[in-house]
């Protein structure tokens, strides 16, 4: 039976801790262990976590603020499972999901198991579609109908992040996840599709990241392609033009919705950052250096793309959804 290691960063998530928390306590397998990190929360959420504290698989570590990314590499150094599971403290996991993921994961050495997941809005959820159970490359993971950015969709085995000393970047603010995800992808032998509803997906319309798009946050996406391609030189072009692309988008997406900035500066700086780019890049011809003219038609390019998907999403979730009790 593997274990698996609950790694769950809080700060100032009181509201929604106690169903974060007893959805994974109420799971049947109990081969786990839950990590809280408490991120310098400034509300009662360690005092919440503190009401568990007395789980024999239940651990808490509490910490000065120092971000999402530091309470996880705290987890992680943690951790004695033989696979992550990354649980945001607002979210929370179906009924008996460990009862299948530890069913699926036996036999076939995992080393990363991509999940169903349900997003949660205003009382409502839309359950996405993963079409298939089974074995699929790194390649066909990085389409955008299996893909997902953020952590909460994987489970990773344990090794591959200790044998390739794989961690989250304490210095980004955006894009952190993402790092993480292709870091493992790259080095991952064998990755699984698992078409079940596993996760949920809690999205908070007064968050931060829904509110405050900053140009330090839309260049922190070069921020984490750079260092990808450092972690991982000579991968396959095919995986880099995905990565790449993936990193475009969500930078021209993110700088259209920041509104005014000094277009000259920002054009200087994608020069910058192609430039470093393009000493990893096994293609060079992936990131070019675009005129002005040419990277505001990139920008309109990849952004319409990005806004395009995500009205396609909304325009489904409208015969999706259901009521969330």
């Amino acid at each position: 039976m593997y274990k698996i290691s609950f790694i769950v960063p809080v700060y100032n998530a009181a509201p929604y801790l106690h169903r974060c928390i007893g959805s994974i306590l109420g799971q049947t397998y109990q081969n786990y262990e839950l990590i809280l990190i408490n991120d310098g929360s400034t509300d009662n959420s360690l005092e919440i976590c503190q009401e568990y504290a007395g789980k024999n698989n239940v651990i808490i570590i509490t910490q000065p603020n120092a971000g999402v990314s530091a309470a996880r590499n705290a987890g992680l150094r943690m951790a004695t499972g033989d696979y992550y599971f990354f649980v945001d403290s607002d979210d929370w996991i179906e009924e008996q999901s460990l009862e299948h993921i530890s069913k699926y994961l036996n036999g076939n050495d995992v080393d990363v198991l991509r999940i169903g997941c349900q997003v949660v809005r205003n009382g409502s959820a839309m359950s996405e579609s993963l079409s298939k159970t089974g074995k699929i490359t790194a390649d066909v993971l990085m389409k955008r109908k299996y893909f997902c950015p953020a952590l909460w969709g994987y489970l990773f085995k344990a090794s591959l992040v200790k044998e390739n000393k794989i961690a989250f970047i304490q210095s980004l603010k955006y894009s952190e996840d993402s790092n993480f995800i292709f870091k493992c992808l790259s080095k991952s032998k064998c990755i699984y599709l698992l078409d079940e509803q596993v996760y949920n997906y809690n999205v908070r319309e007064n968050s931060a990241i829904r509110q405050n798009f900053t140009i330090e946050w839309a260049e922190s996406n070069f921020v984490a392609l750079i260092d990808f391609l450092k972690f991982q030189p000579g991968i396959s072009t095919a995986f880099q033009k995905k990565a790449v692309h993936y990193y475009l988008e969500a930078y021209f997406s993110m700088l259209v919705r920041v509104g005014n900035y000094n277009r000259r500066h920002i054009y200087n700086n994608y020069l910058t950052f192609c430039c470093e780019m393009n000493t990893y890049l096994e293609n060079s011809s992936l990131l070019r250096n675009p005129s002005i003219v040419s990277f505001e038609v990139l920008k309109l390019i990849y952004s319409s793309v990005f806004f395009s998907y995500r009205l396609k999403v909304r325009l489904a979730s409208l015969y999706k959804r259901k009521v969330i009790k």
